[in-house]
């Protein structure tokens, strides 16, 4: 067992000084190293998924790993599947080391290792998601705290006497949670949570909370898991008299937490789920020491902006701005997060344009019109050929491109989960209308037909996804010309690579500055030397010489 690393030991006396102690602890978590290959993320799109809602349990996911890979994606992001109680969807987590047992089918934990390496053998790569701020009530560390609130256990909790602290930490679940802070049931002062009352916030000031942390991270990735969406990680260090966001010793311990895994295991993906301003986004990245990729969350409201505005416009602002990352980092690109059409990101004037432009039901309302709960299907108005545009700009702009279940399959918000979710949680939350579970009988079938908007949806995607894993190019500039046209360039050995949408309502011609032939058009687009003409909402990916 050799000794810790400089930077690992200062690392962790800066924050925790009077607890030099559990640097032996620490020594012997990271002292055997594991054997894993670098993965090029560039090359991978990420498909999202909740295991029981796509396939019921691992034994199912595992037959439709065939689907998975027909498809081409190359990473599948699981969403929550530790232990818990379900009052939010997997994000309250009672146990960092246990898969959820409705996720085995009765089978011991195994199952998840065959899972897999059975994915492995498809080289499709697995992350999947672990909370750091917070956990569940049911946690057993929680439950022995509100049993004697006096105890050992008070001190992995952020607790008050009198919920005086942290007055300007905002309440992130607005119209759900009226205050951050819950009442121990005993009546012996207070505990605090950002998000629902249910999920306390671990006590970071404790550095027995990070250790826990580590250990389930080393553990998981020992049996195969690629990397992990590091959830909430903006909130995990509180600080009397600020917002209690992005913290410099939140990054701290961001930098420890990637010292460590590259030591005892190289080449995880870290994930940081910061939805944040872009200048607070990029200091995640720090030197390239923090984590190794991040949501380019001001990109996505702004691809939405440019399809409602029908002009390349707001896209071509945001790429420009977008800061340069460490060499090794990714940026990871969606068109809605796995809860909602984020609209945070943006000027009140966008997000008013966004909301009274896609979100066609009052229903789909999330955080009083920060969010739109619906599927792009819904937000698209069910017409195919938007539906394709939109991923086609997904694909080609640049980065690691992250699609929601069932979004390649046309599926709609699903209203009887809504209302099972909202009985069995308490909270009508708007995000359960993007959860429902896939109706594979009735996908089945109109997949055969390749007339069904579903097909059609489907099949475009597919093409796309293999087209993409043939390379685009890694860079990507804007074109600049007609206003309705949005055109990415990306050099690709030797080539250039022009991926080509016409955002208008109506029929475009756009001038390339060279000649090209066709890699990959949709329906009705002509190619003729270096003129494209596109029908309304038409996509072409050509290539020069």
């Amino acid at each position: 067992m050799g000794k810790l690393s400089r930077e690992i030991e200062e690392g962790f006396l800066e924050l925790w000084p009077q607890d030099k102690h559990l640097l032996s602890r620490l020594q012997v978590m990271l002292g055997k190293r594991q054997e894993h290959e670098e993965q090029d993320w560039t090359k991978r799109a990420v498909y999202a998924l909740y295991v029981d809602l796509f396939a019921n349990d691992f034994e199912g996911l595992i037959h439709k790993l065939d689907y998975l890979q027909d498809l081409g994606v190359g990473a599948v992001w699981l969403l929550p599947i530790l232990k818990s109680p379900m009052r939010d969807y997997g994000f309250d987590v009672a146990d960092y080391f246990q898969i959820r047992t409705d996720l085995l089918n009765g089978r011991p934990q195994t199952l998840f290792y065959e899972f897999l390496e059975e994915a492995r053998s498809r080289n499709i790569a697995i992350i999947f998601d672990i909370p750091l701020n917070h956990c569940s009530s049911e946690h057993s560390r929680f439950r022995q705290f509100l049993k004697n609130p006096s105890g050992e256990a008070r001190e992995w909790f952020v607790v008050s006497e009198d919920a005086s602290e942290y007055a300007e930490c905002r309440i992130l679940f607005k119209g759900m949670m009226e205050s951050n802070w819950e009442r121990i049931p005993s009546g012996e002062g207070y505990f605090f949570h950002r998000f629902y009352d249910f999920q306390p916030d671990w006590n970071w000031r404790n550095p027995q909370v990070f250790l826990h942390a580590l250990e389930a991270l080393i553990f998981w990735r020992s049996k195969g898991v690629s990397g992990f969406r590091l959830d909430a990680i903006p909130f995990l260090w509180k600080e009397e008299g600020t917002d209690c966001e992005n913290l410099e010793p939140t990054h701290r311990i961001v930098k420890l937490i990637r010292a460590c895994m590259d030591v005892v295991a190289p080449h995880t993906l870290l994930l940081a789920e910061a939805c944040q301003p872009p200048q607070e986004v990029l200091k995640y990245f720090g030197d390239g020491d923090e984590v190794t990729a991040a949501y380019h969350f001001p990109l996505m409201p702004h691809l939405w902006e440019a399809m409602g505005k029908e002009k390349a416009q707001p896209v071509e602002e945001v790429l420009q701005k977008t800061p340069a990352i460490p060499d090794g980092c990714n940026w990871f690109v969606f068109l809605r997060c796995h809860d909602e059409l984020t609209l945070e990101m943006v000027t009140p004037e966008v997000r008013r344009f966004l909301h009274e432009t896609f979100c066609h039901d009052p229903a789909w309302d999330f955080r009083e019109g920060e969010g739109i709960s619906a599927r792009m299907m819904e937000l698209l108005k069910e017409d195919p050929r938007r539906m394709l545009l939109a991923f086609s700009l997904l694909l080609s702009c640049g980065g690691v491109p992250v699609l929601y279940y069932g979004d390649e399959l046309g599926l709609k918000n699903d209203q009887k989960f809504f209302e099972k979710a909202a009985l069995e949680t308490g909270h009508p939350d708007s995000r359960h209308y993007v959860r429902g579970p896939v109706p594979w009988v009735e996908v089945s079938e109109k997949l055969r037909d390749p007339q069904t908007k579903m097909a059609t949806i489907h099949r475009g995607v597919r093409q796309m996804l293999w087209e993409r894993k043939k390379g685009l190019g890694e860079d990507t500039r804007t074109l600049s010309g007609n206003p309705a046209i949005l055109s990415f360039a990306k050099t690709l050995g030797g080539k250039t690579v022009y991926c080509v949408h016409n955002l208008s309502s109506k029929a475009q011609e756009q001038d390339l500055p060279e000649p090209v032939t066709a890699r990959l058009l949709s329906d009705g687009v002509r190619v003729e030397g270096r003129r494209l003409s596109l029908p309304a909402y038409a996509y072409a990916w050509v290539v020069n010489g």
